[in-house]
């Protein structure tokens, strides 16, 4: 399972949580890791990652954007999203971050048990499927 850190994330949390992965197998990327320009159109990416299979989307975007095409790769994702959802939308990087951090462990599982492809990581640091 690989984790993918859209735009909308902070590319060190991406980089701090691949690092305490260690080499247990996940790998946690940030959009230009994997490739992708700073600015590449969501629609874009998305499809490159379904094409490749195994990765997790983990965004604060919530697929309302007025590019009909964006929304539709949104709605259509054949990807597992995590959504960084409610009041987390709001904190700085050290309340995100350590947020994440405490509930990478359970986000990792629901997901590996789940049948959702849509979560919501909350305040709190629960997530859950939608």
């Amino acid at each position: 399972m690989n984790f993918f850190f859209d735009h909308n994330m902070p590319p060190r949390l991406a980089r701090t949580l691949d690092f305490l992965e260690g080499e247990r197998g996940c790998r946690v990327q940030y959009l230009t890791q994997v490739g992708f320009a700073q600015d590449a159109k969501d629609s874009e990416w998305i499809a490159e990652l379904e094409a490749q299979g195994g990765w997790v989307i983990i965004t604060k975007d919530s697929g309302g954007s007025k590019d009909p095409s964006e929304r539709k790769a949104w709605r259509e994702c054949k990807c597992p999203v995590v959504l960084v959802a409610g009041t987390l939308l709001e904190q700085d990087f050290w309340e995100l971050a350590a947020k994440v951090i405490k509930a990478w462990p359970h986000i990792k599982s629901t997901i590996e048990k789940s049948t959702s492809m849509h979560f919501l990581l909350s305040a709190n640091a629960k997530i859950t499927p939608v």
